[in-house]
């Protein structure tokens, strides 16, 4: 069972690094760096092109957050049996805050071959702000 919110907000306060695999949701704050790992199987000629990873929201279609987004260069091959590649970017968490983000990643641009997808991770991050203070004040004061 993962970390209640609480406990992962007061670890990423103290500089903790924490991941979870999927379905595992992960709280941040902005300003945070996500790393995302992928895997894929491939065997082929040798071939190049973009791996896009993104949080947003999935309702209807899945609305990207483009602050929380990341494309990167991929290549593979030749391989003449399936080999397996592991992919990993680190993703800069900007923008707003919110609960709840969605995360897919999609391969493209790969020359004669239609885009691929992940599945699409519901639930999977949550943005906090900046920490805030309220209501600091003294209550008391007295001759001891």
């Amino acid at each position: 069972m993962g970390m209640s919110i609480l406990a992962e907000v007061d670890a990423i306060l103290r500089g903790e690094n924490i991941g979870v695999a999927p379905p595992g949701k992960l709280t941040v704050m902005v300003g945070d760096t996500v790393r995302v790992t992928l895997r894929v199987q491939y065997r082929g000629e040798a071939i190049s092109g973009k791996c896009h990873v993104t949080f947003g929201q999935q309702n209807a279609f899945f609305n990207e957050d483009g602050n929380k987004q990341k494309d990167i260069s991929v290549s593979f091959g030749p391989d003449m049996d399936w080999e397996t590649y592991t992919l990993t970017t680190d993703i800069y968490i900007g923008g707003a805050t919110g609960t709840n983000y969605d995360l897919y990643a999609k391969l493209m641009e790969l020359p004669g071959v239609t885009d691929i997808f992940t599945p699409t991770y519901l639930n999977v991050l949550d943005v906090v702000g900046a920490p805030e203070f309220k209501e600091f004040k003294i209550t008391d004061y007295s001759k001891v």
